[in-house]
């Protein structure tokens, strides 16, 4: 008896890959039928490697932007807010109301890439920096990764609805490990030492 293939099916999604295969003897009409079924789990993906701060001043903006969003990921999270992954390192949290900067976070994962190229570029480690209009906290935590454990940033913000998703996003377990200290309304008096630069 002549075997033949009748027909073939192809899945995939992200738990894994599945085959359908439908064959009949021709010589035994419908009863020489026989259907095979296999299915090949997916192997898990590897785990994103954060964006290297270092490639800000070494590489050229587009192909910094292209990686950026690559790595750009966000959620909502309910009453307005999501969070989001920005410059492919730092969970930020923004407010879902937001017409300017919240949609370049969200689906870009950056934002004014000029202004943080330049800020890359100042920034050193060991330095006290001030924030002040600190919004969501996006320059915030990219100068508090640049200062290192040894450095100190302050970040102001005085709308008191943005300051919460600041505190929110410095406070995260995710944020560079230097000391950062957002307030409400700007402190100069409690600082209490020379500053090395200001955003």
């Amino acid at each position: 008896m002549r075997r033949g293939r009748l027909a073939r099916w192809r899945s995939g999604g992200r738990h894994g890959r599945g085959y359908l295969e439908v064959a009949r003897n021709f010589g035994a009409g419908l009863r020489g039928a026989s259907v095979r079924l296999t299915f090949e789990p997916a192997r898990p993906a590897p785990a994103p490697r954060l964006f290297e701060l270092d490639r800000l001043n070494t590489r050229p903006r587009g192909e910094n932007e292209a990686e950026i969003r690559l790595r750009c990921a966000s959620a909502f999270l309910g009453r307005g807010v999501s969070v989001c992954r920005v410059l492919g390192r730092y969970k930020l949290f923004v407010d879902g109301l937001d017409y300017g900067l919240g949609p370049h976070l969200l689906l870009d994962g950056y934002w004014e890439m000029w202004t943080t190229e330049a800020i890359a570029r100042a920034v050193k480690p060991g330095m006290t920096v001030v924030d002040v209009g600190a919004n969501l906290g996006y320059f915030t935590l990219l100068m508090a990764d640049l200062v290192g454990a040894g450095g100190r940033v302050h970040a102001f913000e005085p709308n008191p609805q943005i300051a919460t998703l600041l505190a929110r996003s410095v406070s995260m377990p995710s944020r560079p490990r230097s000391t950062i200290r957002s307030s409400k309304v700007p402190g100069w008096a409690s600082m209490g030492r020379c500053l090395d630069a200001y955003c």
